[in-house]
């Protein structure tokens, strides 16, 4: 019966981890790039893994030409435990996080490449938006469409008709409350705390969430201070409605 062992970095397998130059974490604007162009629909829950700690190292430099980044543009923003693993480069644009993360913050998608949750992915740049902006990209996050990749043209019609892309949600409000709470000792509490309470799920456009943030942000922001919504949930209508809508 084989054993399961925690490697030190913090991951559980059956086996040592072969942790290598090789393996990348793709963090910060990268990772936006990375859930607007591939979404959450190949990741399962076995793909959040318990490991808490980016990688040591950055790889070299021809190992790197030689990686399946998945469409990402460079320079690639990653994120590294080590400062000394950090060397000047055109390609890689290197952060440095040395402490433990929580449990589901690293996705792996596979081949050494690892990514930023959407919550990790959207504290890292929250904390440097004005106001309006962390909500612009919050609810995106928690609504059922994305914008382009760095304006890319994508020849799929619905989004040339619409310019944006449906798809499922990549997280919540909820979620992204509860990841905060675990990580508010890490990150600017003020700058982003200061935004979960203008949070809602569910936006399906980019209209659509322009148009809650002017109708709920405060007077002082520019808004009208109403009451956040409920977005796009399905209504059950009565008997008597259905009846009554049924005829001509």
């Amino acid at each position: 019966m084989s054993s399961t062992k925690k490697c030190r970095y913090g991951c559980f397998s059956s086996t040592n981890c072969n942790i290598s130059g090789m393996e990348l974490f793709i963090t910060h604007k990268s990772a936006l790039e990375y859930w607007r162009l591939h979404g959450m629909t190949q990741i399962d829950r076995n793909h959040r893994h318990r490991r808490k700690n980016p990688p040591a190292e950055i790889p070299r430099f021809k190992e790197l030409k030689l990686r399946d980044v998945r469409g990402l543009t460079y320079p690639l923003e990653i994120t590294v435990r080590a400062r000394e693993s950090i060397k000047k480069s055109k390609i890689i644009r290197a952060h440095v996080f040395s402490r433990d993360l929580p449990e589901g913050s690293i996705i792996d998608v596979g081949n050494g490449l690892y990514v930023a949750s959407p919550e990790l992915c959207y504290y890292q740049l929250a904390g440097k938006l004005p106001l309006p902006k962390k909500l612009q990209l919050a609810l995106e996050f928690c609504g059922s469409y994305s914008l382009p990749a760095n304006n890319a043209v994508r020849s799929d019609p619905s989004f040339v008709d619409k310019g944006f892309i449906e798809r499922p949600a990549l997280t919540s409000k909820e979620k992204l409350s509860a990841f905060y709470y675990q990580m508010r000792n890490s990150i600017n509490q003020r700058q982003t705390s200061s935004s979960l309470r203008f949070i809602t799920n569910g936006s399906a456009s980019p209209m659509e969430t322009a148009l809650i943030i002017l109708l709920t942000l405060p007077f002082h922001y520019g808004g009208y201070g109403f009451e956040l919504p409920e977005l796009n949930i399905p209504i059950t209508p009565v008997k008597a409605a259905k009846q009554n809508s049924s005829k001509s």
